[in-house]
């Protein structure tokens, strides 16, 4: 069974996403962010999105905005939620691997289609690093 990937953006990252799931159709994304709105907050679409993401090792989610920062800021203020910028393959990895990030936050106005699934596919397929001093510095966040 293919896991849902929940996908969310604000205006900035609305052709970014739609490219995703069209290059990406093998992928069960759950779009959150179905309608463009020039004039939309990226902190409502990331509420939306910690609410539906359950704190489980298996739940991943895609989040979209110009920099990818200010949805990661939202996002992070969520204690069941670790949200990660990707802008680098490497940096994807790590994230993942070190900081067990459920949430890959992209950067829509520096990124490329083609880079962007590139980014999703590492941060879909690297597993966390759960010896003692990564899981010790995870539960430190709470």
């Amino acid at each position: 069974m293919i896991p849902k990937i929940y996908l969310t953006c604000d205006h900035a990252g609305f052709e970014l996403k739609n490219k995703l799931i069209k290059e990406m159709s093998e992928v069960n994304f759950v779009d959150l962010s179905p309608q463009y709105d020039g004039d939309d907050d990226y902190p409502v679409f990331a509420s939306e999105l910690a609410t539906r993401l359950k704190p489980q090792p298996e739940s991943f989610a895609i989040a979209i905005c110009g920099t990818g920062q200010g949805i990661a800021m939202a996002l992070n203020r969520f204690a069941h939620v670790r949200a990660g910028i990707g802008y680098d393959p490497e940096i994807v990895k790590l994230i993942r691997l070190h900081n067990q990030a459920n949430v890959l936050c992209l950067p829509a106005v520096f990124l490329t289609v083609e880079k962007a699934v590139e980014l999703v596919n590492i941060f879909l397929s690297t597993k966390p690093d759960s010896s003692e001093r990564h899981q010790r510095r995870i539960n430190m966040f709470s």
